[in-house]
């Protein structure tokens, strides 16, 4: 699927009508840290924070909380976890590498997710948003939305479901795996 220049426009509709916010802000960013597939670390206002990727979810490349749920979730092992994390944070690098810049943050700075990180997406310079890009190379899925029954941004669920169909990303190089950590029984 190619890229949509309305995409970036949507996403910012969507984390602007799925959330009781007062505002939500851009920022324009030079240097972007990535933490793992669905974390950037950015520098606001002089402070570090953690910014989670709106809507999506990559596995984990380090022991923490969230593994241990991937784990026990899936009864896969720690290892093979991680080394899908692993894969997925070498990508999102590739994809905040500083000639990828400028990029731009958009975010509500009054939401923050269960891990107190800030939920926003970062569009690069040719405003392709960030999380969009993981989930359409095959690193990232769709997270499902909370709680049930809310609709998801359907671009993403569409952009999921061509990456698992082509092999794309995790889908190709971990096809069982990735399936079972996603929530899916391979075939």
């Amino acid at each position: 699927m190619r890229y949509n220049p309305l995409l970036p426009l949507a996403l910012v509709l969507v984390l602007a009508s799925s959330t009781s916010i007062a505002a939500v802000e851009r920022l324009q960013l030079e240097h972007v840290q990535v933490e793992d597939g669905d974390t950037l670390v950015l520098t606001l206002d002089g402070n570090q924070e953690r910014v989670q990727l709106a809507h999506i979810d990559a596995p984990e490349d380090s022991e923490n909380a969230k593994l241990q749920h991937d784990i026990q979730r899936t009864e896969l092992d720690r290892m093979v976890l991680i080394e899908l994390g692993r894969a997925a944070s070498s990508h999102l690098r590739v994809l905040t590498a500083d000639d990828a810049g400028p990029f731009t943050l958009v975010y509500d700075p009054e939401r923050r997710d269960r891990y107190g990180r800030l939920l926003g997406d970062l569009t690069d310079a040719t405003g392709r948003p960030l999380g969009e890009a993981m989930v359409e190379d095959g690193f990232a899925r769709v997270l499902r939305p909370r709680p049930p029954g809310k609709p998801g941004p359907a671009e993403l669920k569409d952009l999921e479901a061509t990456a698992i169909s082509t092999n794309l990303g995790l889908w190709g190089t971990h096809r069982d795996t990735a399936l079972a950590w996603r929530g899916v029984l391979p075939e």
